[in-house]
Protein backbone atom coordinates (compact mmCIF):
# COMPACT_ATOMS: atom_id res chain seq x y z
CA UNK A 1 0.00 0.00 0.00
CA UNK A 2 1.06 3.59 -0.72
CA UNK A 3 0.18 6.48 0.65
CA UNK A 4 0.86 10.01 -1.42
CA UNK A 5 1.01 13.24 0.23
CA UNK A 6 2.90 16.73 1.80
CA UNK A 7 3.87 16.05 5.28
CA UNK A 8 5.63 18.15 7.28
CA UNK A 9 7.54 16.53 9.69
CA UNK A 10 7.01 17.03 13.31
CA UNK A 11 8.97 18.54 15.91
CA UNK A 12 8.78 15.91 18.56
CA UNK A 13 10.92 12.76 18.92
CA UNK A 14 9.28 9.31 18.38
CA UNK A 15 10.15 6.25 20.14
CA UNK A 16 9.85 2.97 17.97
CA UNK A 17 6.85 1.80 20.05
CA UNK A 18 5.30 5.04 19.48
CA UNK A 19 6.08 4.42 15.66
CA UNK A 20 4.54 1.14 15.49
CA UNK A 21 1.06 2.32 17.13
CA UNK A 22 0.90 4.99 14.82
CA UNK A 23 1.49 2.82 11.58
CA UNK A 24 -0.99 0.44 12.97
CA UNK A 25 -3.53 3.41 13.16
CA UNK A 26 -2.84 4.79 9.84
CA UNK A 27 -3.35 1.33 8.13
CA UNK A 28 -6.37 0.50 10.39
CA UNK A 29 -8.28 4.37 9.26
CA UNK A 30 -7.21 3.55 5.62
CA UNK A 31 -8.65 -0.13 5.58
CA UNK A 32 -12.14 1.20 6.58
CA UNK A 33 -12.00 3.23 3.03
CA UNK A 34 -13.92 1.86 -0.01
CA UNK A 35 -11.34 1.87 -1.81
CA UNK A 36 -9.73 -0.78 0.41
CA UNK A 37 -12.38 -3.00 0.88
CA UNK A 38 -12.49 -3.16 -2.97
CA UNK A 39 -8.66 -4.14 -3.25
CA UNK A 40 -9.13 -6.42 -0.65
CA UNK A 41 -12.29 -8.28 -2.31
CA UNK A 42 -10.16 -8.63 -5.05
CA UNK A 43 -7.02 -10.20 -3.43
CA UNK A 44 -8.79 -11.98 -0.82
CA UNK A 45 -7.34 -10.28 1.72
CA UNK A 46 -9.24 -10.50 5.07
CA UNK A 47 -7.11 -8.09 7.20
CA UNK A 48 -4.02 -6.06 8.38
CA UNK A 49 -1.63 -7.28 10.98
CA UNK A 50 1.07 -5.00 12.31
CA UNK A 51 3.93 -7.19 13.39
CA UNK A 52 6.47 -6.35 16.09
CA UNK A 53 8.69 -3.65 15.24
CA UNK A 54 11.67 -5.36 16.54
CA UNK A 55 11.65 -7.45 13.81
CA UNK A 56 9.51 -5.29 11.08
CA UNK A 57 12.42 -1.62 11.43
CA UNK A 58 15.68 -2.87 10.81
CA UNK A 59 17.52 0.22 8.87
CA UNK A 60 17.21 3.31 10.67
CA UNK A 61 20.58 4.05 11.02
CA UNK A 62 19.57 7.05 8.36
CA UNK A 63 16.68 8.30 10.64
CA UNK A 64 18.84 8.97 13.18
CA UNK A 65 20.63 11.79 12.17
CA UNK A 66 18.08 13.90 11.39
CA UNK A 67 16.35 16.82 13.51
CA UNK A 68 12.98 16.32 12.88
CA UNK A 69 10.89 13.22 12.84
CA UNK A 70 13.75 11.52 14.95
CA UNK A 71 13.50 8.20 15.85
CA UNK A 72 14.41 7.58 19.25
CA UNK A 73 17.18 4.81 20.13
CA UNK A 74 16.67 3.04 23.35
CA UNK A 75 17.18 4.77 26.86
CA UNK A 76 20.60 4.81 28.04
CA UNK A 77 20.26 6.39 31.19
CA UNK A 78 22.24 9.89 29.96
CA UNK A 79 19.47 11.65 29.42
CA UNK A 80 17.51 14.33 32.16
CA UNK A 81 16.32 12.83 35.44
CA UNK A 82 12.94 12.15 35.80
CA UNK A 83 10.75 10.88 38.79
CA UNK A 84 6.69 10.25 39.38
CA UNK A 85 4.96 11.53 42.43
CA UNK A 86 1.78 10.46 44.07
CA UNK A 87 -0.05 12.45 46.27
CA UNK A 88 -1.60 11.00 48.61
CA UNK A 89 1.69 9.00 49.20
CA UNK A 90 1.12 5.29 49.67
CA UNK A 91 0.98 3.85 53.20
CA UNK A 92 3.60 1.14 54.25
CA UNK A 93 2.03 -1.58 52.62
CA UNK A 94 2.18 0.29 49.74
CA UNK A 95 -1.67 1.27 49.17
CA UNK A 96 -3.70 4.23 49.45
CA UNK A 97 -7.30 4.33 50.39
CA UNK A 98 -8.45 7.92 48.35
CA UNK A 99 -8.30 8.41 44.49
CA UNK A 100 -4.49 9.49 43.66
CA UNK A 101 -3.29 12.52 41.35
CA UNK A 102 0.12 11.48 39.76
CA UNK A 103 2.87 14.28 38.75
CA UNK A 104 6.25 13.88 36.64
CA UNK A 105 9.06 16.17 37.70
CA UNK A 106 12.89 16.17 36.45
CA UNK A 107 15.86 18.19 37.12
CA UNK A 108 16.06 19.94 34.20
CA UNK A 109 13.96 22.52 33.57
CA UNK A 110 13.76 22.26 29.45
CA UNK A 111 12.99 18.44 29.73
CA UNK A 112 9.67 17.02 28.12
CA UNK A 113 8.35 14.89 29.98
CA UNK A 114 5.90 11.98 29.24
CA UNK A 115 3.98 9.52 31.67
CA UNK A 116 1.97 6.15 30.78
CA UNK A 117 -0.68 4.69 32.79
CA UNK A 118 -2.02 0.89 32.48
CA UNK A 119 0.43 0.46 29.30
CA UNK A 120 -1.37 3.43 27.23
CA UNK A 121 0.77 5.39 25.17
CA UNK A 122 3.79 8.10 26.64
CA UNK A 123 2.06 10.98 26.56
CA UNK A 124 3.00 14.51 27.30
CA UNK A 125 2.77 14.85 31.53
CA UNK A 126 2.86 18.67 31.67
CA UNK A 127 -0.61 18.79 33.99
CA UNK A 128 -1.34 16.15 37.12
CA UNK A 129 -2.96 12.79 35.93
CA UNK A 130 -5.82 12.12 38.35
CA UNK A 131 -6.11 8.31 38.91
CA UNK A 132 -9.71 7.16 40.78
CA UNK A 133 -9.82 3.44 39.81
CA UNK A 134 -9.89 0.78 42.29
CA UNK A 135 -7.11 -1.49 41.96
CA UNK A 136 -3.17 -1.80 40.69
CA UNK A 137 -2.00 1.18 38.23
CA UNK A 138 1.32 0.80 36.01
CA UNK A 139 3.34 3.56 35.43
CA UNK A 140 5.83 4.61 33.25
CA UNK A 141 7.79 8.05 32.88
CA UNK A 142 9.89 9.52 30.78
CA UNK A 143 12.23 12.79 30.29
CA UNK A 144 13.53 13.61 27.33
CA UNK A 145 16.33 16.71 27.30
CA UNK A 146 16.32 19.51 24.69
CA UNK A 147 19.23 18.01 23.35
CA UNK A 148 17.01 14.64 22.25
CA UNK A 149 19.32 12.96 25.70
CA UNK A 150 16.57 10.38 27.03
CA UNK A 151 16.14 9.30 30.25
CA UNK A 152 15.58 5.76 31.49
CA UNK A 153 12.30 4.64 31.40
CA UNK A 154 11.02 4.82 34.66
CA UNK A 155 8.19 2.34 36.40
CA UNK A 156 6.26 2.34 39.81
CA UNK A 157 2.81 0.80 40.18
CA UNK A 158 0.23 2.88 42.47
CA UNK A 159 -2.51 0.68 44.30
CA UNK A 160 -6.21 2.62 44.97
CA UNK A 161 -8.71 0.50 47.65
CA UNK A 162 -11.44 3.05 48.10
CA UNK A 163 -13.80 0.36 49.65
CA UNK A 164 -14.52 -0.61 52.67
CA UNK A 165 -14.11 -3.91 53.92
CA UNK A 166 -16.72 -6.14 55.05
CA UNK A 167 -16.98 -7.73 58.36
CA UNK A 168 -19.31 -10.52 59.52
CA UNK A 169 -20.82 -12.59 62.77
CA UNK A 170 -20.82 -16.54 61.98
CA UNK A 171 -21.44 -17.41 65.95
CA UNK A 172 -23.02 -15.81 69.46
CA UNK A 173 -25.14 -17.92 70.38
CA UNK A 174 -22.53 -19.98 72.44
CA UNK A 175 -21.13 -17.53 74.96
CA UNK A 176 -18.34 -16.97 72.40
CA UNK A 177 -18.08 -14.11 69.66
CA UNK A 178 -16.59 -15.15 66.42
CA UNK A 179 -16.23 -12.82 63.28
CA UNK A 180 -14.64 -13.22 59.94
CA UNK A 181 -13.99 -10.52 57.18
CA UNK A 182 -13.25 -10.17 53.37
CA UNK A 183 -12.16 -7.05 51.30
CA UNK A 184 -11.90 -7.64 47.69
CA UNK A 185 -8.39 -5.82 46.78
CA UNK A 186 -5.97 -4.66 49.46
CA UNK A 187 -6.91 -7.58 51.86
CA UNK A 188 -7.85 -7.64 55.33
CA UNK A 189 -5.53 -6.20 58.13
CA UNK A 190 -7.42 -6.46 60.93
CA UNK A 191 -11.26 -7.31 63.17
CA UNK A 192 -11.74 -5.21 66.53
CA UNK A 193 -14.25 -5.94 68.76
CA UNK A 194 -15.34 -3.34 71.48
CA UNK A 195 -16.81 -4.64 74.57
CA UNK A 196 -17.53 -1.13 75.66
CA UNK A 197 -18.04 1.00 72.99
CA UNK A 198 -15.18 2.57 73.14
CA UNK A 199 -12.00 0.35 73.63
CA UNK A 200 -10.85 -1.90 70.67
CA UNK A 201 -9.32 -4.98 71.04
CA UNK A 202 -7.65 -6.77 67.81
CA UNK A 203 -9.63 -9.91 67.34
CA UNK A 204 -7.56 -12.98 66.71
CA UNK A 205 -10.17 -16.39 67.35
CA UNK A 206 -13.45 -16.81 69.10
CA UNK A 207 -13.68 -14.49 71.93
CA UNK A 208 -15.46 -15.74 75.18
CA UNK A 209 -17.60 -13.02 76.49
CA UNK A 210 -18.76 -12.88 80.18
CA UNK A 211 -21.97 -11.48 81.72
CA UNK A 212 -24.11 -12.61 78.63
CA UNK A 213 -26.10 -11.44 76.95
CA UNK A 214 -23.49 -8.91 76.31
CA UNK A 215 -23.86 -6.40 73.12
CA UNK A 216 -20.66 -5.91 71.39
CA UNK A 217 -19.41 -3.75 69.08
CA UNK A 218 -17.22 -5.38 65.73
CA UNK A 219 -15.38 -3.72 63.14
CA UNK A 220 -12.51 -4.47 60.02
CA UNK A 221 -9.76 -2.45 58.84
CA UNK A 222 -7.96 -3.40 55.38
CA UNK A 223 -4.38 -3.25 53.97
CA UNK A 224 -5.22 0.30 52.61
CA UNK A 225 -6.37 1.75 55.87
CA UNK A 226 -10.23 1.71 54.91
CA UNK A 227 -12.54 0.85 58.09
CA UNK A 228 -15.43 -0.66 58.06
CA UNK A 229 -19.18 1.11 59.73
CA UNK A 230 -18.91 -0.79 63.37
CA UNK A 231 -21.72 -3.16 63.60
CA UNK A 232 -23.58 -4.28 67.22
CA UNK A 233 -24.44 -7.84 67.88
CA UNK A 234 -25.67 -9.29 71.29
CA UNK A 235 -24.12 -12.27 72.78
CA UNK A 236 -25.95 -15.01 74.06
CA UNK A 237 -24.66 -18.05 76.35
CA UNK A 238 -26.49 -21.48 75.20
CA UNK A 239 -29.96 -22.11 76.98
CA UNK A 240 -29.18 -23.86 80.18
CA UNK A 241 -31.89 -24.63 82.85
CA UNK A 242 -31.21 -22.81 86.23
CA UNK A 243 -29.01 -24.78 88.84
CA UNK A 244 -28.46 -23.48 92.54
CA UNK A 245 -25.19 -22.41 93.48
CA UNK A 246 -25.67 -21.18 96.92
CA UNK A 247 -28.47 -22.83 99.45
CA UNK A 248 -29.35 -20.54 101.86
CA UNK A 249 -29.14 -21.23 105.71
CA UNK A 250 -30.97 -24.17 107.38
CA UNK A 251 -32.25 -22.17 110.30
CA UNK A 252 -33.09 -18.54 111.35
CA UNK A 253 -33.66 -17.79 115.14
CA UNK A 254 -33.94 -14.26 115.91
CA UNK A 255 -36.49 -12.05 118.32
CA UNK A 256 -39.61 -10.11 117.31
CA UNK A 257 -38.57 -6.91 115.45
CA UNK A 258 -34.71 -8.22 114.05
CA UNK A 259 -34.55 -8.07 110.35
CA UNK A 260 -33.45 -11.42 109.06
CA UNK A 261 -31.68 -11.60 105.33
CA UNK A 262 -31.96 -14.70 103.16
CA UNK A 263 -29.77 -15.12 100.03
CA UNK A 264 -29.42 -17.93 98.00
CA UNK A 265 -28.02 -17.85 94.07
CA UNK A 266 -28.74 -20.04 90.90
CA UNK A 267 -26.78 -20.66 87.31
CA UNK A 268 -28.80 -20.61 83.96
CA UNK A 269 -29.06 -19.41 80.78
CA UNK A 270 -30.73 -17.33 80.31
CA UNK A 271 -29.69 -15.87 83.39
CA UNK A 272 -33.11 -16.80 86.03
CA UNK A 273 -34.93 -14.73 87.45
CA UNK A 274 -35.62 -15.32 91.03
CA UNK A 275 -38.61 -15.25 93.73
CA UNK A 276 -38.81 -15.69 97.21
CA UNK A 277 -41.88 -17.82 99.09
CA UNK A 278 -43.06 -18.98 102.40
CA UNK A 279 -45.17 -21.75 103.84
CA UNK A 280 -47.19 -21.92 106.87
CA UNK A 281 -48.35 -25.06 106.84
CA UNK A 282 -44.74 -26.96 107.36
CA UNK A 283 -44.11 -26.69 103.11
CA UNK A 284 -47.56 -28.39 102.25
CA UNK A 285 -48.27 -25.24 100.34
CA UNK A 286 -46.17 -22.21 99.31
CA UNK A 287 -47.24 -18.13 98.66
CA UNK A 288 -45.11 -15.93 96.37
CA UNK A 289 -43.74 -13.01 98.97
CA UNK A 290 -44.13 -9.52 96.99
CA UNK A 291 -41.49 -7.66 96.16
CA UNK A 292 -39.24 -10.36 97.07
CA UNK A 293 -37.05 -10.72 93.60
CA UNK A 294 -33.54 -10.38 94.37
CA UNK A 295 -31.40 -13.25 95.43
CA UNK A 296 -31.29 -11.57 98.60
CA UNK A 297 -34.03 -10.95 100.60
CA UNK A 298 -34.59 -9.21 103.86
CA UNK A 299 -37.86 -8.75 106.14
CA UNK A 300 -38.46 -8.07 109.58
CA UNK A 301 -39.50 -10.89 111.90
CA UNK A 302 -42.86 -10.61 113.65
CA UNK A 303 -44.19 -13.06 116.06
CA UNK A 304 -46.57 -14.28 113.20
CA UNK A 305 -43.37 -15.23 111.38
CA UNK A 306 -42.14 -18.29 113.65
CA UNK A 307 -42.22 -21.61 112.68
CA UNK A 308 -42.55 -20.22 108.59
CA UNK A 309 -40.44 -21.84 105.95
CA UNK A 310 -38.57 -19.80 103.22
CA UNK A 311 -37.23 -20.93 99.87
CA UNK A 312 -35.84 -19.28 96.40
CA UNK A 313 -37.20 -20.85 93.44
CA UNK A 314 -35.33 -20.00 90.02
CA UNK A 315 -37.11 -19.71 86.58
CA UNK A 316 -36.07 -19.03 82.87
CA UNK A 317 -36.97 -20.62 79.74
CA UNK A 318 -35.05 -24.08 80.04
CA UNK A 319 -36.92 -24.41 83.49
CA UNK A 320 -37.11 -24.20 87.50
CA UNK A 321 -35.03 -24.73 90.12
CA UNK A 322 -35.99 -24.29 93.83
CA UNK A 323 -33.13 -23.87 96.58
CA UNK A 324 -33.79 -25.59 100.29
CA UNK A 325 -35.60 -24.28 103.09
CA UNK A 326 -35.13 -22.16 105.68
CA UNK A 327 -37.21 -22.53 108.97
CA UNK A 328 -36.69 -19.41 110.88
CA UNK A 329 -37.76 -18.88 114.60
CA UNK A 330 -39.05 -16.11 116.55
CA UNK A 331 -38.87 -15.42 120.45
CA UNK A 332 -40.61 -12.48 121.65
CA UNK A 333 -38.27 -10.96 124.16
CA UNK A 334 -38.77 -10.36 127.53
Amino acid sequence: MTIRGSYPATGYNLRLGDLQRSASRILTTASQTAGFQQLAGQKGVAGITVEPYTAQFSDLTSYQTVTKGRVLTNQTGDGPSVAITASPSANAAGWTDAPVEVRVTSTDDDARLYLSVDSGELLPATDPVAISDEGEHQLRALAVGADGSISTLLEQTVRIDTTDPVARVTSSTTGKLTLTATDALSGVDAIQYSLDGTTWKTYTGPVAIADTPKAVRYRAVDVAGNTSPAKTKTVTAPKAAPVVTKQPVAKVSVTVGTKVTLTATASGSPTPIVRWQRSSDGGKSWTTASGATKTSWTFTAAAATDGKQYRAVFTNGSGKAISSVTKVSVTTRK
